[in-house]
């Protein structure tokens, strides 16, 4: 609620972008979250330009987003700020949102430097020191920063003298593979390989192709099991949704034909929607409205009911000893009055409106992006199962068979490349389980170990078809985690924690003493990207906004059915969006020492206006800029930017 040390908000306005200028509309006729200034003495509408010399004294006001259920609430009754004077104008900011940016550093080669690159021979054991700090993992694991320490030992120097290279790709691939699976350390950081080749290695993949398929629908959980149900064979994956459209991404082998158009045959509803796609018509919404009379509780009744009360449908809820309970709809919003002398008709809510499938359209999956997975090639040597079986002939059809249903396993992989006296060598094809993508790091390929066969294990083929590279620059990537806070609306709550911080990245490469020659012992660490905090949060304008509210008596509950009884409505500003802020400061006069004989105080005040980041703001900051440039044009020139609302 504070701004500043000196400044209190008394007002938080999240508006639409509509604004007021008809100067024949008073507060009044503001609708929903429209904004508007107006003469304090007469409370009409001010237009564009309108100077202070004119109007010296003004107020701001918004359209309320609450229904009138409780008429001692008055729920929809405009919001309005206390009266402002030109003269008493101290300052007018404004702030634009910051996305997260990850903490990312580089070990070694950092993508541009020709003088950093990873080294190392034979023979050496090379340490890495990583420390995490920040709040996400210190709620984890207490006050301490988050260390550890990863060894890669090479390999041993047989044919060669002290200082010999070290095959330093396998290096850098140990240490990736150990902080990605590390279990405390892998949540906060992820691993990967910057490399440059002079000479490209050679290793086995296959292709793979990702489809997205985006349609209207309900976005629920019934709506992804039709669409895996469509199609079975493939992993069907919710990736994202905007309004009333839902993307989904399926991955399959590239030379497998595109997955069939998806029919929204069963998607035969969109709730809370007011604009409806190609083959859907609106229903709008209809307010209820209960009707209480004596009468024989026939179908004729009914009839007469729905025709005098309602113009949307009616029906009958009860009956008993001699009185009616109707429930009857109209479009218009406005109470009916009673047709008949004793009806009781009593306001009891509404149905939002939806829209409702006519004819079923089919959508067409769209190619996305290329990924990939490497192969290795595992052997395996098993002596016959019979001696006569000199051929392994039936061998080879029962690890065939035995492996069939593997989806780690190439199909028709399964293959004998050495018939040995009573003992065959097998060999097979299996990909890497993660899916990899051509990018500017390298991801390392992470392999199952293969189920053993008559417990005898595969191993990587000696003569395996894939050659190392020559490697020209290496290094090692570290990017920090950041996990966007975000509860749906129905579980929103005020005390809601919300992560802003970033894990930092901190990085030490061999042992914890400082070395005399830092430059022949050290691989350099360069910091490619600064964390940056997120600001405009839309959590915490949610929250700053149930804060100012429940000043000016406008209860919050974190049940639904309580904010529903009250008609107080919280639901248009998003959790998950970004909003921009205007500040408009001023000193206003303190009615209450006036009214109390004690002489008028001055004291810092500050509204705060709060937008979804996409909105035109254009006609809002023409309207009020307007205003505030007749009497301090400096303040609209001012170039200061506020970040006051994370």
């Amino acid at each position: 609620m504070t701004n500043s040390a000196q400044s209190t908000t008394f007002n938080y306005f999240v508006g639409s972008g509509l604004v007021l200028t008809d100067t024949t509309k008073t507060t009044a006729d503001l609708v929903p979250l429209q904004l508007g200034i107006f003469n304090s003495k007469n409370y009409k509408a001010l237009a564009n330009q309108t100077s202070s010399k004119v109007v010296p004294e003004i107020l701001i006001a918004m359209g309320s987003p609450n229904e009138e259920k409780i008429s001692w609430t008055n729920a929809a009754m405009s919001f309005k700020s206390v009266p402002i004077r030109a003269d008493k104008l101290i300052a007018w900011r404004k702030s634009t949102p910051k996305k997260a940016q990850n903490h990312k550093v580089a070990i070694g080669w950092d993508g541009t430097s020709d003088c950093k690159t990873i080294t190392a021979t034979c023979d050496e054991a090379y340490t890495l020191f990583l420390q995490i700090e920040g709040s996400p993992t210190t709620r984890f694991f207490g006050a301490k920063p988050l260390t550890e320490t990863f060894v890669v030992q090479t390999g041993c120097c047989d044919d060669c003298v002290s200082g010999c290279s070290a095959d330093v790709e396998s290096v850098v691939d140990n240490f990736v593979g150990q902080i990605n699976k590390h279990p405390r350390i892998s949540p906060f950081v992820k691993a990967e390989k910057l490399v440059s080749y002079t000479e490209a290695p050679s290793a086995n993949t296959v292709d793979y192709e990702s489809y997205t398929l985006t349609i209207a629908d309900e976005g629920g959980i019934q709506e992804l099991a039709a669409i895996q149900a469509t199609y079975p064979n493939a992993t069907i994956t919710r990736t994202g949704r905007t309004g009333i459209l839902s993307t989904y991404t399926l991955i399959q082998l590239e030379a497998a034909s595109a997955p069939a158009a998806y029919s929204n045959q069963s998607n035969t509803v969109i709730s809370n929607c007011s604009d409806c796609p190609s083959g859907y018509t609106l229903v709008e919404k209809t307010y209820k409205y209960k009707v209480q009379k004596q009468d024989a509780g026939t179908s004729a009744n009914l009839a007469t009911i729905a025709s005098g009360y309602s113009d949307a449908g009616a029906y009958r809820l009860s009956y008993v000893n001699g009185e009616s309970t109707y429930v009857v709809t109209n479009t218009t919003g406005t109470t009916p009055s009673a047709v008949v002398a004793g009806d009781i008709v009593t306001y009891i809510g509404y149905n939002a409106p939806y829209c409702e499938l006519d004819t079923a359209t089919t959508t067409a999956w769209e190619a996305s992006d290329a990924y990939y997975k490497t192969v290795r090639e595992l052997c395996l040597v098993l002596g016959d199962d019979a001696c006569d079986d000199v051929s392994g002939t039936s061998q080879l059809a029962a690890i065939t068979a035995f492996y069939s249903g593997n989806s780690s396993v190439v199909s028709g992989s399964v293959a004998q490349s050495d018939n040995g006296t009573c003992a065959n060598t097998y060999t097979i094809s299996q990909v890497s389980d993660n899916l990899m993508k051509e990018g500017c790091t390298t991801d390392i390929p992470v392999f199952t170990n293969l189920d053993p066969y008559k417990n005898s294990y595969w191993t990587v083929c000696c003569d395996a078809e894939s050659t190392a590279g020559t490697i020209d620059k290496i290094g090692i990537v570290l990017t920090g985690a950041y996990v966007d806070t975000q509860f749906g609306t129905c579980s929103f709550k005020y005390d809601d924690f919300v992560e802003l911080d970033l894990p930092r990245i901190i990085v030490r490469q061999g042992d914890f003493v400082e070395l005399e020659n830092k430059c022949s012992t050290r691989w350099a660490v360069t910091e490619l990207q600064a964390p940056v905090y997120p600001t405009g949060v839309g959590t915490n304008v949610k929250k700053e906004y149930i804060d100012i509210m429940s000043t000016k008596g406008q209860r919050w509950s974190d049940d639904p059915r309580w904010r529903e009884i009250y008609g107080y409505n919280y639901d248009f500003i998003k959790a998950g969006k970004f909003y921009k802020h205007f500040y408009l400061e001023f000193e206003a006069l303190d009615k209450y020492f006036t009214s109390t004989g004690f002489g008028g105080n001055d004291f810092k005040q500050t509204i705060v206006f709060a937008f979804e980041e996409d909105v035109d703001t254009t006609n809002f900051e023409k309207l009020l800029e307007g205003w505030i440039s007749s009497a301090r044009p400096d303040l609209i020139d001012s170039d200061t930017q506020d970040n006051l609302y994370r």
